[in-house]
This record gives structure tokens, C-alpha cells and sequence, in this order.
């Protein structure tokens, strides 16, 4: 499902293809609304944040993780809602998918570059062996993903740990970037697959971006004060709206930086020919943005 795809590349090559889950990220996201019968626009935005619908003895719950903090919200549901949840988890969502292979994978990964995985939430001994099956699908995506990135990303000593699970030092956020670790909440883990690899390459870009060499931040920082003059960031759509993310970008140019790293690798080098009414300078700008984001991904290129 998430095999190795850098070889159909050949051993010197630096071209990469990141997993389909990457790649959508460049176009808008699709609604499911007419398409999943019973969804509607309210619940599929309280699905794509990290609400679902559960069954607990014989009775049905809607709600999940509150944003950025350890404590959930539950109100009265329905069956009818239950079965919308689990049609769109099934094409949106984080499938229930045991891998008893996928954290080790995974840790063996990290482990071969010098940093480690941590799980916030997951208990010690047996249910915490059950727990990283359960999650499977996350560590393999994860595996995937990371396995695409430049190796000198992953042995970059402002890059010592990764978390998935449990909750990290900024109430206000999905994820964060901390200590030298990457941390995903739990609160992203529930919710849908394309926000989770957008989180993960965003704060993988935080780790980048603390590590980054000063040429390449004076040019950038640069570039980002052209592109938020003429209007022209890009703002993907993953847990927040593109417009939001355009903004969050606007103010804060290690935001802009973190979110470039997602950008790189999403859209490649179609980024190159990315128009949709940029104004002039904003497209220049752009191939400039290419240009040094790939010096800083050591060459490497992705289709």
C-alpha cells in the first residue's frame, strides 16, 4: 500500500513521487457532500475537524478532542449519522488499518537517522502493542512519507524526535513543533487523512526551517515580502481553509517558511506552472521560492 517508490526513480536519481495522500494536498479538496448520502455541509466540516460519531453500547455519540487540548465533547446522535461518519472515514477519514509491522517500520526509519518515535497517548506493555497496530495505517503513511524526504532532513539535529499521539506545549494548535521533536495531537489523529500529512510536512518544515542555513532565509524572507505584496501566497486547504492559511503566512514569515516546505513537496514541479490568476511577479517569485527550496532539499526534486 505505501511501498517504496524512490527506485522506480534509479539509485542516483534525486526525482521522488510523494504518496497520493501528499500530492492531493496541490488542488482543492473535494467535497463529499452529494456523493455520501446524508452528509451535509455543516457535518462534513465538523468531520474533516476531527469529529466523528461513536457507538457505545447500543447508544450514539458525535464529537471527539477539543482543538489543542486533552478533553473531549460528546452530544446525543443517531444511527443515520453514525453511518454518514463511517462512509466518509471510509474516503476521507484515517482507516482502521492494523499493521503490527507499522511502528516498527517506522521507529527502524528514525532510529537509522538518530531520532526517535514517541507516542504521547499509547500505554505501556500489551495495550500499548495494540494501540500501534491499531495505528498502522498512520505509522506506514508516516514511513512513506518521510522515506521520500532528503535523508539530511531526517538526520538534521533540530529533528531528534517524532510523536504521534497525545498533546504537546501550545493549547492553541493541532500540532507543534518542540524540543527538537515533531509532535501530531491526538485531536489531528481522528480527523481526516489529508489534514495528518499536511501537519507532519508542515512541522517537519519547522525543524527544517530552524536548521536552515542563513543564505537561504535571507533570500526567502526576501521572496515572501514580494509574494505577500502582490497577493500571491498559496493557502492549501488542510484542517483550516486556504485563505486561512494565506493569512497565518502573511504575519509570520516562519510560517511562511514551514508551509513552503509543505508546498515543495506537494506540488513539485508543477509548482513551476502553477497560474491560477497570479499576478506577474507573484509567478516569478514563485520559480525564485523552487529555485532555493531545492538547494535546501539537497537537490531533490519531486514529480
Amino acid at each position: 500500500m505505501f511501498g517504496w517508490l524512490s527506485g522506480i526513480f534509479g539509485g542516483g536519481s534525486r526525482l521522488r513521487q510523494m504518496p497520493e495522500a501528499v500530492r492531493e494536498l496541490s488542488d482543492p479538496w473535494p467535497t463529499l457532500v452529494g456523493r455520501i448520502e446524508n452528509l451535509t455541509p455543516e457535518m462534513e466540516r465538523e468531520f474533516r475537524f476531527g469529529q466523528g460519531v461513536i457507538r457505545v453500547e447500543g447508544q450514539y455519540r458525535m464529537g471527539g478532542h477539543l482543538k489543542g487540548g486533552s478533553s473531549a465533547m460528546w452530544v446525543p446522535s443517531d444511527e443515520k449519522a453514525f453511518n454518514t461518519y463511517m462512509a466518509w472515514k471510509s474516503v476521507d477519514g484515517i482507516p482502521a488499518f492494523k499493521s503490527p509491522r507499522g511502528y516498527d517500520r517506522l521507529a527502524k526509519l528514525l532510529r537509522r537517522h538518530g531520532a526517535a518515535i514517541a507516542s504521547g497517548s499509547s500505554p505501556s506493555g500489551e495495550e500499548g502493542a495494540r494501540q500501534s497496530e491499531r495505528r498502522g495505517f498512520l505509522y506506514e503513511l508516516t514511513c512513506s512519507v518521510l522515506g521520500m524526504l532528503p535523508p539530511k532532513h531526517l538526520d538534521n539535529p533540530m529533528f531528534r524526535k517524532l510523536q504521534i499521539g497525545g498533546w504537546g506545549p501550545d493549547a492553541a494548535k493541532a500540532s507543534a513543533y518542540d524540543d527538537r521533536a515533531v509532535i501530531i495531537y491526538d485531536f489531528a489523529i481522528g480527523g481526516a487523512r489529508r489534514t495528518f500529512v499536511g501537519l507532519l510536512l508542515h512541522e517537519m518544515g519547522h525543524a527544517c526551517e530552524a536548521s536552515m542555513q542563513i543564505v537561504h532565509r535571507t533570500r526567502l524572507e526576501k521572496l515572501h515580502r514580494a509574494l505577500a505584496k502582490c497577493g500571491a501566497l498559496v493557502g492549501l486547504e488542510f484542517l483550516l481553509d486556504g485563505a486561512s492559511r494565506k493569512a497565518y503566512q502573511q504575519r509570520v514569515f516562519e510560517e511562511f517558511l514551514a508551509e513552503t516546505y509543505l508546498i515543495y513537496t506537494a506540488f513539485g514541479r508543477r509548482l513551476l506552472d502553477r497560474q491560477d490568476g497570479m499576478p506577474p511577479a507573484g509567478r516569478e517569485a514563485w520559480k525564485e521560492v523552487y529555485v532555493n527550496m531545492k538547494e535546501v532539499f539537497d537537490g531533490y526534486e519531486y514529480v
